[in-house]
Parts: structure tokens; C-alpha cells; sequence
């Protein structure tokens, strides 16, 4: 799967994830310590926005406080249309991007948000008991990018815990899960 493939794939797969809600969901805990749901779907639209941008897109709206679970899926789906649009541009995938400290190449940033938005798909499942809405493409794409791009200095317990050992017959989403530091 190459990465503008999977970050389609991927925004569509936390659209479908948050799409599957009611309001009254939207306080449930994730699997990240960090986030109830709504608060990871602030998370979402953040990133694809700030990526939009780093690639040279437009970043959309952002997140409206007290948004409804449609409000919020409303606003994902288009800060996923223009971080998709951005990373199709000519040359987007070529360029360096700067990541506070770090720059990385434009295919990576796009990796990084496809991993990133197909976890968080698991993570809204994993925290209502939904199955997640995540091909099993997308998935080997999502635990080969991180694999590829977590180094240990990162796994602070802030961006990513320890990797935890995936109970037998996981799931690849769920490997992957595991592998960023997420019980399963």
C-alpha cells in the first residue's frame, strides 16, 4: 500500500469509527491515557490539519467546542480531504518536512498520518467495544510504519509506552496496537 493509498484509507477508517458514535460516547476513555474520544478526534483533525499545512495545503476548520459526534465527523472528513489533497500535490511526497525539531521526507509525514489516524481508529473501537473499521492492508501498512519509524528514545509514555506483547490471535490492528505501547 503505497502512503497517499493509506491515508485515504485510514481517514476514512477513523470517519467510519466516529460515524458509529452517539453523543453520549463521546466521553468514553481510549486506549491513550491522554484522550476520551472526544478529545482524540480534536487530536485527529489537529494532525491532518498541521500536515495539510507542513505539505503546503490549506488546514481546514478546526474542532468546535461541545461539537456533536456528526460535527465532529463533519470536521474530520474535511481535514481529511485536504491532508489527502496536500499530500497528492505535485511533489509533496518528495519534499522535507519540518516536524519541530525534526524534518522528514514529505512520503513519511503522509505515512506517519496514515499509521496515526488507522491506531486511533482501533483506539475509538477499543474504548466503545466496536470491531474497528480497519482493512487488514491497512493495518500491515499502520505495524510496518510503526515499526519503521518509532525509535526507543521516543517511547517517553507520553508519544508511545513500551511495546506490549499482543495476546495470541491478535489481530494485526491490534499488533500494531501493542507495538505503540496500547493494552489490547
Amino acid at each position: 500500500m503505497d502512503p497517499i493509498s493509506a491515508c485515504k484509507e485510514a481517514c476514512a477508517s477513523f470517519q467510519a469509527a466516529l460515524e458509529q458514535l452517539d453523543d453520549s460516547q463521546l466521553s468514553a476513555q481510549t486506549p491513550n491515557a491522554d484522550f476520551d474520544i472526544r478529545a482524540l478526534a480534536g487530536h485527529a483533525i489537529g494532525g491532518a490539519n498541521m500536515f495539510a499545512g507542513m505539505l503546503g495545503g490549506t488546514p481546514a476548520a478546526e474542532m468546535s467546542e461541545g461539537a456533536s459526534v456528526a460535527e465532529l465527523a463533519a470536521t474530520f472528513q474535511a481535514a481529511g480531504q485536504q491532508l489527502a489533497a496536500a499530500a497528492q500535490a505535485e511533489g509533496a511526497l518528495e519534499q522535507t518536512v519540518k516536524m519541530g525539531p525534526m524534518e522528514l521526507p514529505g512520503a513519511a509525514a503522509v505515512s506517519l498520518m496514515a499509521a496515526d489516524h488507522a491506531i486511533h481508529a482501533w483506539d475509538i473501537a477499543k474504548a466503545v467495544g466496536i470491531e474497528a473499521p480497519v482493512s487488514e492492508e491497512l493495518a500491515q501498512f499502520t505495524l510496518q510504519s510503526w515499526q519503521q519509524m518509532i525509535a526507543p528514545q521516543m517511547r517517553d509514555g507520553k508519544q508511545f509506552g513500551d511495546e506490549l506483547q499482543a495476546p495470541d490471535g491478535a489481530s494485526t490492528i491490534e499488533q500494531a496496537a501493542a507495538f505503540t505501547g496500547r493494552q489490547v
